[in-house]
């Protein structure tokens, strides 16, 4: 199956990552113990991960209103892409950032402003929805080097490097 970048094909995985995944992991920086000097690729600084500021949760709300517009970008489903299920209310699923605010922060966002911070976490690109078991337990905070979902790996991916690179994240 070709890969599609741009959309989730829902029931779908793109299984087939060969030796680019762990180029990935290079060029994300997720694995700093390959890197050793700043990097740049394709426009993504590749660099270790560095808390410039206490992560702080309250610094990245968004409005319980983006769940809402996250369903109509689905076309008024209720989906979630690393599951390839369905739901049947809002209720069942959780808003999940494909880059994580805690994993953004340590990528550079902490040094940005409240705004951003905020402008990111209600940021219609980086969200999407996931069972609470997937999103809490699972994917939590970790980057795209430490989990991927099982449907969707290509779209997850290069949602994953567009944020980065919308936010100017390492």
């Amino acid at each position: 199956m070709k890969c599609n970048l741009m959309t989730f094909a829902p029931k779908r995985a793109c299984l087939n990552l060969p030796g680019k995944f762990f180029l990935l992991l290079v060029i994300l920086g997720l694995d700093s113990g390959l890197v050793f000097a700043e990097e740049m690729w394709r426009g993504l600084r590749v660099a270790p991960e560095n808390r410039c500021a206490p992560y702080d949760r309250n610094d990245y709300r968004y409005p319980q209103s983006v769940e809402l517009e996250i369903i109509r970008s689905m076309g008024g489903r209720i989906y979630s892409p690393y599951t390839g299920r369905y739901f049947k209310f809002r209720s069942q699923t959780d808003i999940e950032h494909m880059v994580a605010t805690v994993e953004a922060h340590e990528s550079g966002l902490c040094a940005r402003s409240d705004k951003v911070k905020r402008q990111f976490a209600s940021d219609l690109d980086n969200l999407t929805l996931a069972s609470p078991e997937v999103n809490r337990q699972q994917k939590s905070y970790f980057d795209a080097a430490e989990w991927l979902p099982h449907y969707n790996k290509c779209w997850f991916v290069h949602r994953n490097i567009q944020i980065r690179l919308k936010y100017q994240l390492t």
